[in-house]
């Protein structure tokens, strides 16, 4: 009895892994620069690192690698972490640059900006980039 409630548990951990949301053209990766922004800097980098991480984990199950601007990379992923307002809700502003050609990609309405959530957002936030990337959505 224990063996199958610990197979159920495995199988249901297992399922919760999302395949990527669109199918990733084979062929060399492109490479991004990640610009990631927080909302006061004096509230520390903490925030912005632990998305990154996140972020570049995302952008890996899309065939996307995160370089240094030193690599030559195909264009720069700027990521504003939302404002510091009274709202009730959040804004994440993706945006990407391509040979100094910034085109908006999107805004993430969110609750909070706690690092739980940022997490989940940067699923959404790797597939805004990475359809851009691998020309998915035209240009803005």
């Amino acid at each position: 009895m224990r063996f199958a409630a610990i197979r159920c548990v495995f199988a249901v951990l297992a399922s919760c892994a999302s395949p990527p949301a669109f199918p990733v053209p084979p062929g060399p990766p492109k490479r991004v620069v990640l610009d990631v922004q927080a909302p006061l800097h004096p509230l520390g980098t903490w925030s912005t690192v632990t998305f990154s991480e996140t972020l570049r984990g995302e952008l890996a199950r899309y065939n996307v690698v995160v370089v240094r601007r030193s690599e030559q990379p195909d264009a720069v992923a700027l990521v504003d972490l939302g404002r510091f307002t009274y709202r009730s809700w959040q804004e994440i502003d993706v945006s990407l640059d391509e040979n100094d050609r910034v085109s908006e990609l999107g805004r993430i309405r969110v609750p909070d900006l706690s690092m739980t959530t940022t997490d989940v957002a940067a699923q959404t936030v790797a597939t805004l980039i990475a359809k851009r990337l691998w020309a998915f959505e035209p240009p803005q």
